[in-house]
């Protein structure tokens, strides 16, 4: 045995604290919740190799110091899109955001560590369940897994886009957590799908980055007509740089 059983004691002082941070990891809880993440056997050992999720973001919490200052947290994108309310009864498409992140921060010996990047909030992977039932008697036998599902949780408003960037949805972890954001270098992006083409014309889904005026206080409609207007037409003044692509 190379590494003694006695663990020695820990050293007045020098005990890194947890990072007090408000992250989307609902990938992960959506697996836990549904009872599908595999669990060691008494030996320690599991029947199927358990998922990895934010792996990148775990790592950057292991090694993170806020001893050294705080995590720093820059909101890079804000997409505004419209998809299925999974939670409505009728399904309907409504209006949600998403946004991505770069975290940065410095290790005990006030280092930079590796950032994290593209991390985002406001959509996760929900692992559904189905019930299997016993087809000789109808008894309730277990559940399996259902379809992986897109799921947004952030409805669109232009409250909420200011709110993103003031860093509003990490409040709590002020002392942990400082949100470095400039308004005028976040990209804001729409996304268009085939489903928005009022006339069915739009093959292909499409992204078109505004300025944060016409992102945070036009219609989806507008921006849908000015995104898809022939590059001629455009005014000059509106300024935005269009990008589209499917």
């Amino acid at each position: 045995m190379k590494i003694s059983t006695i663990k020695p004691e820990p050293i007045p002082g020098t005990t890194r604290p947890i990072p007090k941070i408000t992250w989307n990891n609902k990938t992960e809880s959506s697996y836990i919740e549904g009872g599908f993440m595999p669990q060691p056997d008494e030996k320690g050992y599991y029947d199927e190799e358990p998922p990895r999720f934010y792996e990148e973001q775990k790592r950057f919490l292991s090694e993170v110091d806020t001893r050294q200052g705080p995590i720093l947290r820059e909101v890079t994108h804000i997409i505004r899109l419209k998809t299925i309310d999974w939670s409505s009864e009728k399904k309907e498409r409504k209006e949600y955001l998403i946004w991505y992140e770069t975290w940065r921060g410095r290790n005990w010996l006030g280092i930079d560590i590796a950032p994290v990047t593209g991390h985002v909030e406001g959509m996760y992977i929900e692992q559904t369940k189905k019930l299997k039932l016993d087809p000789r008697t109808g008894e309730a036998l277990s559940y399996t897994k259902g379809k992986r599902q897109e799921t947004y949780y952030i409805p669109y408003s232009k409250k909420t886009v200011d709110q993103i960037i003031a860093g509003f949805y990490d409040k709590d972890s002020k002392d942990s957590v400082k949100y470095i954001n400039n308004r005028d270098s976040i990209h804001y992006v729409v996304k268009f799908a085939s489903e928005d083409s009022p006339a069915g014309q739009m093959r292909y889904g499409q992204r078109t980055e505004f300025s944060y005026e016409q992102f945070a206080t036009w219609t989806f409609a507008d921006l849908y007509k000015m995104a898809t207007r022939p590059w001629g037409n455009q005014d000059l003044n509106y300024g935005p740089t269009m990008s589209s692509y499917k």
